[in-house]
């Protein structure tokens, strides 16, 4: 299958391609110009940079993509007076003329990331902050595509992922770039977290490619990556710091609770059909905690 997969060289995206490559797809990548693309350029059978959104409708012809996987997007905990526009143009304008771009080169068929902070209180719609309000806002322009052009569109609702090799500032990578001995103050810890696995949430992707060739056209699905059951915070990182035998001393209750935090998001969603996580997470803690030390070493 062609592939047109935008946010490659992000940690989900990379793992993705190198997913997509083995099972033989033909993969294009499209990238801001800015972005680095050392790490993809070799792997993809096509790598595209735009400078300006317009840039978007020419790459689309050139590929002619059956398929687009949407895993780009800009994410921001807090927005400032500053990052609205960078909010707006990443989540909102960037993908919509990129959908319009495919749908005008007759493609008719998208995998699109969304998130759980869009379901705040486990609600049909809350958003937790702005940056899952744009990703609600994708999803209510897509539905036009897909009513009005007869799209087949699937949106995969991810929670916490982890994994090795894994720079972003996420809780498992800042407890991991503590030293012994040092602390660090956090909430009480009794939200509840689903954690999954960077490949089990690849394996949906590929899942979710499978289904959307069954689905019928002018149809849009919201499927949930998860488990079964949430972990507190405070489980996963004691369950953390007991693998990776880390001296490191944790303040609970030290920090407060953000304003809108998602204390328990158990059974949000309904889970992608098809799919179940494979690694455990002590398993997956382990991988981690090796993939750290080989690095060291």
């Amino acid at each position: 299958m062609v592939v047109m997969l935008t946010g490659a060289t992000g940690y989900l995206g990379g793992r993705l391609l190198t997913r997509l490559k083995k099972e033989s797809h033909r993969v294009f990548c499209v990238v801001r110009k800015s972005s680095n693309t050392e790490s993809i350029t070799q792997l993809a059978d096509g790598v595209f940079s735009y400078d300006e959104f317009q840039d978007l409708y020419q790459i689309m012809k050139i590929v002619s993509p059956e398929l687009i996987i949407h895993v780009a997007g800009v994410f921001l905990n807090e927005h400032q007076e500053d990052t609205i526009e960078e909010l707006l143009n990443g989540n909102i304008m960037f993908s919509t003329v990129l959908l319009d771009a495919a749908n005008r080169a007759g493609c008719n068929k998208i995998i699109n990331t969304g998130t759980c902070w869009q379901r705040f209180l486990k609600e049909c719609y809350n958003p937790i902050n702005l940056y899952a309000a744009t990703k609600q806002a994708f999803e209510a322009i897509l539905e036009y595509y897909v009513r009005a052009c007869g799209w087949k569109a699937i949106t995969l609702e991810l929670f916490d992922v982890y994994g090795p090799n894994d720079t972003r500032k996420k809780i498992l990578n800042i407890l991991r770039d503590l030293k012994e001995g040092e602390s660090i103050g956090m909430t009480e810890g009794l939200q509840k977290m689903y954690l999954c696995h960077v490949d089990d949430v690849v394996e949906a992707y590929l899942c979710a490619m499978r289904l959307i060739e069954h689905q019928e056209k002018a149809t849009s699905c919201n499927f949930a990556v998860r488990d079964e059951k949430p972990l507190s915070l405070r489980e996963i990182v004691l369950k953390y710091l007991r693998i990776a035998d880390k001296n490191i001393a944790i303040n609970w209750g030290e920090r407060p609770y953000r304003e809108r935090e998602f204390m328990d998001p158990e059974g949000v969603g309904r889970v992608l059909p098809g799919w179940k996580p494979q690694i455990r997470l002590s398993e997956g803690l382990k991988g981690y905690v090796n993939s750290t030390e080989e690095k060291i070493e």
